[in-house]
């Protein structure tokens, strides 16, 4: 028999052993708790017939209707569970009996009530009618005790059955696995003979053969099974494997012969390579310092600088707005400091993120169809508050041949515009902010923002786009904001396709125009 069919044979036979435990545990299992429902029911009607025969001499002393009430109620439950409990009962004659008890009793019950009504209406005397109703009490608990004594009888014979259930099922249980235990010692006996032996010479063989002796063989001659058959595919392969390795040998002559040629020429190689890679290490090692240094930079910027920078804003907002206490003046503008602080350095931060991911050419355009004036409204009065805070006029133009939408990078469209405008913003003291939609031809839009603040000098105009560039501002030390927001503002325009140029407003002040092609393709920057 093949080493297969017999673990199969095997598994069959473990199979059906668990099959036929379960079986027998289960319908054990059903049997019992069959059985332990009807003693549950046994129980439950002993407690009423209990109850019944106290029910019943309350009755005898009282003669209260309430007690009338509750004994009928109890005599009906108690009919409920006996006819439930008859209803399994083997022994037909018992329960024909208990029944004739159980009746007997609502019987007499009925006789003590007419005895109770006759002194009521004065039919009959009332010492008589206790007399009789005693004696009629005493018949009625001794037919309630013949009740009870056969349904004790009846949870006797109940609790035999679990206990013959039980050693029927432990017994069945016992033959079905020994004889399981039986097949699985024989089968472990045969394929430790038959496969686990072989096996063991088939790994010695591997083992030998790997260790370089190409001569050693498994040794299995007999047998036609599956381990038998891998050990004489095991043997011709190893025969193969000699003779390879005879021929390897000779190839191994002959090339060693090739390689003593080539030598020289790969050690020249070699020694070029060598040189050349010194060479292209020099040359890249300044950039990939700076390489390193920036990427280190803004690690630190990202992770370092920004978490404790927005949990310092958050806290001196919480404090400003006197949800941590109370603060006198000096404390307000202190905190008012930190706070103002910490957000120009986080704007700071996210600035040089943004201009790091353009340059490096990971920034993506992603188009969609944009409503353009719907878009430059929103950006309007996002700044609106600041132009109300100086009283200045912010207003938004159309152009007859204004476009409704184009496609291009809401996102950054709207990034750019809001730089645009908060700058227009700050640096205009008095008089007005205008934005202006046009059409320049007929496949590209300007936006248009002209301020009357202080301007700009010709000779500034390409300087402020530079990084970190901060034009004069007169009425300042030092010129607020980081120098990075035009500069971002150019390389979102170029990469959306247009551009970002600056010159004088007629009002004085300055005026920056966005020029947007109405089409615009999503895909990486290529912006330099």
């Amino acid at each position: 028999m093949r080493a297969a069919t017999r673990i199969r044979l095997g598994s069959v036979a473990m199979a059906l052993v668990a099959v036929t435990l379960v079986v027998v545990v289960a319908g054990g299992f059903f049997e019992l708790r069959s059985a332990v429902r009807t003693n549950d029911r046994i129980a439950g009607s002993l407690n009423g017939a209990f109850e019944l025969s106290m029910l019943t001499t309350d009755f005898v002393m009282n003669l209260e209707p309430r007690a009338e009430r509750q004994w009928r109620g109890k005599y009906a439950a108690l009919e409920v569970d006996l006819e439930s409990i008859l209803a399994e009962d083997p022994d037909a004659l018992r329960s024909l009996e208990l029944l004739a008890n159980y009746r007997r009793v609502g019987e007499m019950f009925e006789r003590l009530v007419e005895a109770r009504d006759e002194v009521v209406t004065g039919a009959a005397a009332e010492q008589v009618s206790r007399e009789y109703r005693e004696r009629l009490a005493a018949q009625m608990l001794i037919e309630m005790q013949q009740m009870v004594t056969k349904l004790v009888a009846l949870g006797d014979e109940t609790s035999r059955h679990v206990l013959a259930t039980m050693l029927a099922i432990i017994v069945a249980s016992s033959v079905v696995a020994g004889f399981g235990m039986i097949a699985v010692f024989v089968n472990a006996v045969v394929t430790e003979r038959d496969v686990t032996r072989r096996l063991i010479d088939l790994q010695t063989a591997a083992v030998r053969l790997g260790g370089g002796d190409l001569s050693y063989r498994t040794g299995i001659t007999s047998g036609s099974d599956e381990v038998a058959e891998l050990a004489h595919a095991f043997d011709e392969m190893a025969d193969e494997i000699e003779r390879a390795y005879v021929m390897l040998n000779q190839e191994i002559g002959q090339r060693k012969e090739a390689e003593a040629e080539l030598s020289a020429y790969r050690d020249d190689l070699e020694r070029l390579v060598e040189e050349r890679t010194l060479e292209l290490e020099h040359a890249n090692f300044g950039l990939q310092a700076a390489t390193e240094a920036k990427d280190r930079f803004l690690a630190a910027m990202s992770h370092e600088l920004r978490t404790p920078l927005n949990s310092i804003i958050g806290f001196t907002d919480i404090m400003l707005r006197g949800m941590a206490g109370e603060l006198n003046d000096e404390q307000v503008k202190q905190l008012a400091m930190v706070n103002a602080s910490g957000k120009h350095l986080l704007v700071l931060i996210n600035d040089m993120l943004d201009l790091s991911r353009i340059e490096a050419g990971v920034e993506r355009v992603m188009t969609e169809p944009v409503d353009l004036a719907v878009l430059v409204r929103g950006c309007v009065d996002t700044v609106r508050p600041m132009a109300l805070e100086k009283r200045l006029a912010l207003d938004v133009r159309s152009g007859a041949g204004a476009p409704e939408r184009i496609h291009t990078d809401p996102a950054k469209v709207k990034q750019i515009l809001l730089n645009l405008l908060s700058n227009a913003v700050k640096f205009t003291e008095e008089g007005a902010v205008t934005v202006t939609i046009d059409a320049r031809d007929g496949e590209r839009v300007e936006v248009s923002v002209a301020d009357t603040g202080i301007g700009i000098p010709p000779h500034s105009y390409e300087d402020i786009f530079e990084t970190f560039y901060q034009g004069p501002d007169p009425r300042l030390a030092k010129s607020p904001g980081t120098g990075l927001g035009l500069a971002i503002s150019r390389r979102l325009a170029e990469m959306l396709g247009g551009g970002l140029t600056v010159g004088p407003s007629p009002s004085g002040g300055a005026v920056f125009t966005l020029v947007l092609p109405v089409s615009q393709r999503s895909g990486l920057n290529t912006a330099p």
